[in-house]
């Protein structure tokens, strides 16, 4: 008799680990599906800011706009 509480107390813990085990991996399996939508937006930004400075426009707006750098015989400002 006591054999087989023991069998059905070693069963029940077993179970209740592996479903657990179950949780904790659905857990970071959706843990990791946001963070992989997280990186897919952030790479079609890196995509479009790439697209974007292939015109040599975009890239003379950049330097002046965030380097502050200007044109032989300009003469630079502080906004």
């Amino acid at each position: 008799m006591w054999l087989q509480i023991l069998v059905v107390a070693l069963g029940a813990i077993f179970i209740l680990r592996t479903m657990y085990d179950i949780y904790a991996i659905k857990q970071q399996q959706h843990q990791l599906q946001i963070q992989i939508e997280e990186l897919k937006k952030s790479n079609e930004a890196l995509e479009q800011d790439k697209q974007r400075l292939q015109d040599p426009q975009a890239i003379e707006d950049v330097a002046r706009d965030e380097l502050g750098l200007v044109k032989p015989g300009e003469v630079p400002y502080v906004k």
